[in-house]
């Protein structure tokens, strides 16, 4: 009997025991858990890279058990869940696209903190992330069969940008001097302001600027590597290389032939697929600047493999064809100045600018056949000669009679001396033309060493009635007023 009776007891306090382990009323207060989070410590992170938080918890009113009993607790268990939002744009968090992958783990908690531990984000779509919600639960149990559970939300959220810069081409090829504009994207485009660039070697090149207007600046031939970078990541980066880089001559007649030489130790740039842009401004004396571009077509540019480092135009318009039709007074007239700009060497994805001046010289100049010898006229004002008809035109004095005399280098043509066509017209002092002008053909009278000669095939005088203009059987008359000036501008070559 009293056997029976012990055995008894035991178990009512079991159950007695369970009761009070589950039912709050009974415990000492209810367990509660406070949850919190630090703000990330990589919040600016690349694409790939993880961000990390600290995350922690502490519960409350945690249950003793009752050893009388028998009734012993285990635990905690900790277990943590979140929700993760994506933003392609600042501040617009919603659930993530299929597209916007990310991985968010929680380390073991320590033996030393249980409910503390690390939080690592890692995010393969460049954009604004938010890790809310971020949620602790505990449980406890005892050897009796009784849990206490718990959760409790950090009021604190972890933000993290993952970033994706993009530098094209790579390699970039910037002359010694010379700069150099990649193109540059920073995905969050917003975020372009917290991306630096830098090189690795300042004495090859430097960088200035922020995406997407970032200019590397060629120092020394060598190489090194731009790098872009936020905080104490490197974002991307692509090899650049400094060449020096030449254009020869740097002044001549229009449509100069010029010969573009590169030295660069590590690849070779130029190649029979190597196109020329150009994009200046003519910068005549006395009349309003011209901007110009004109790409070169392989047809007109020339590569030896044999010399690889070296590219001539061989001929080298100055002014594109539309020039021809300008209104520009100083273009109309042919007259010398110079052309400032940008030449772009391309090759592919391969570009390389050089930033050039040409110093257009004159190659047309007006005057007299002296015993013979062509006698350089001191300006281009002249007398006009009063014909009133064609057989006026007959036996004008010799003294009358004018000449164009045009010099070309010898490298302009590569197929020999061609004849030469050119535009002869007289211009009031505001550049206005007097009349529509003659077309003349000039022959070649002597080469050099250094250039061709050519002359008029024809003398001209100059006339006070533009209908007598044009070719006649001795002379070409030219129409011109009182005050006007002659010029003469070589016609580009026909293609």
């Amino acid at each position: 009997m009293t056997s029976h009776f012990r055995c008894l007891r035991v178990f009512l306090a079991a159950m007695l025991c369970h009761v009070v382990a589950t039912s709050p009323a009974l415990a000492q207060g209810a367990l509660t858990v406070t949850a919190s989070s630090t703000s990330a410590y990589t919040p600016r992170v690349p694409v790939g890279q993880e961000g990390v938080a600290l995350i922690s918890a502490t519960a409350s009113n945690v249950p003793k058990g009752d050893p009388e009993y028998g009734c012993w607790i285990s635990g905690p268990t900790w277990e943590w869940t979140w929700q993760v939002q994506y933003a392609a744009t600042p501040g617009a968090y919603d659930v993530p696209p299929p597209e916007a992958l990310s991985t968010v783990i929680v380390d073991a908690p320590p033996a030393t903190n249980g409910s503390g531990t690390t939080l690592r984000a890692t995010f393969s779509t460049p954009g604004y992330w938010r890790i809310t919600k971020i949620t602790a639960k505990v449980l406890y149990t005892d050897s009796c069969g009784a849990e206490w559970t718990a959760k409790g939300i950090a009021p604190e959220v972890v933000d993290v940008v993952a970033y994706k810069v993009t530098i094209a081409p790579d390699p970039i090829f910037v002359a010694a001097g010379g700069t150099a504009l990649p193109t540059v994207t920073v995905v969050p485009e917003s975020e372009a302001p917290n991306v630096t660039f830098s090189t690795t070697d300042s004495f090859i090149a430097t960088a200035q600027g922020l995406a997407p207007y970032v200019t590397v600046i060629g120092v020394t031939k060598g190489k090194t590597t731009l790098q872009a970078s936020v905080d104490a990541y490197v974002l991307t980066s692509v090899e650049v290389q400094t060449v020096d880089l030449t254009m020869t001559p740097t002044s001549g007649p229009a449509l100069m032939r010029v010969v573009f030489t590169m030295d660069s130790p590590y690849t070779q740039f130029f190649s029979a697929n190597t196109r020329v842009q150009v994009d200046a401004v003519f910068q005549p004396e006395d009349f309003d600047s011209e901007y110009l571009t004109v790409s070169h077509e392989l047809s007109k540019i020339r590569f030896d493999a044999g010399q690889p480092g070296l590219l001539a135009i061989a001929v080298a318009d100055v002014f594109p064809a539309e020039f021809l039709a300008s209104s520009n007074p100083a273009l109309t007239m042919g007259l010398i100045g110079t052309v400032r700009g940008l030449v772009t060497l391309i090759d592919g994805d391969k570009t390389c600018t050089l930033d050039a001046s040409f110093e257009i010289t004159p190659s047309v100049t007006l005057g007299r056949l002296v015993n013979g010898v062509f006698d350089k006229a001191t300006d281009s004002f002249f007398v006009a000669y009063t014909a009133s008809s064609k057989s006026d035109l007959l036996g004008v004095d010799a003294e009358a009679h004018l000449y164009g005399q045009i010099i070309r280098p010898v490298n302009e043509f590569t197929s020999g001396a061609p004849t030469l066509t050119a535009e002869l017209r007289a211009f009031r002092s505001d550049g206005t033309p007097v009349s529509a002008g003659v077309t003349v053909t000039f022959a070649l009278i002597t080469t050099t060493s250094e250039y061709h000669v050519y002359q008029m095939m024809k003398p001209f005088i100059l006339i006070t009635d533009p209908m007598l203009e044009g070719e006649n059987e001795e002379v070409i008359a030219l129409a011109a007023k009182e005050g006007s000036s002659v010029h003469i501008k070589k016609l580009p070559p026909q293609d």
